[in-house]
């Protein structure tokens, strides 16, 4: 479930060589960008328990490389989905027994298999929407690099 966003200087056509201002306004700009997939991340993410929304981190791994990511285990199959709306299309069946057992909303259910989770992708959705803004947060970074 990762996604990589990718910037690229151009003018006529040609990549540009950056002087040390330039190449701290496009580090500003990257980090802007990152900073907004991680708050589009939390008020993305599905929030029944809060627990997903609330779970992202923001670390910076390198110039112009960061990371959002969650532990949360069940983050990939809500936004990919599950069963036959999930990668594998089929049903979600017992492995080592009869039938799948679980509990929803105090009542516990018995079945042969189920069709899975809908996917939901909000990581898809959080993205867009900061790549989106790309162009806003360039031109704030060159701004407040250049005046």
């Amino acid at each position: 479930m990762s996604r990589l966003i990718d910037f690229e200087l151009l003018i006529g056509g040609e990549p540009i060589q950056l002087s040390e201002r330039g190449t701290r306004a496009i580090d500003k700009a990257v980090e802007l960008v990152a900073t907004e997939v991680w708050g589009n991340m939390a008020r993305e993410a599905p929030t029944d328990e809060g627990r997903l929304a609330g779970s992202w981190q923001l670390t910076r791994k390198g110039p112009r490389t960061w990371s959002v990511a969650t532990r949360v285990l069940y983050a990939s199959f809500v936004n990919d989905g599950t069963g036959i709306y999930g990668p594998a299309g089929r049903r979600i069946t017992p492995q080592r027994a009869a039938v799948l057992v679980f509990q929803h909303m105090g009542t516990t259910w018995f079945r042969p298999s189920t069709r899975g989770q809908r996917a939901n992708p909000y990581a898809d959705r959080a993205v867009d929407k900061a790549s989106g803004r790309a162009q806003a947060f360039a031109d704030i970074a060159i701004k407040a690099e250049f005046g």
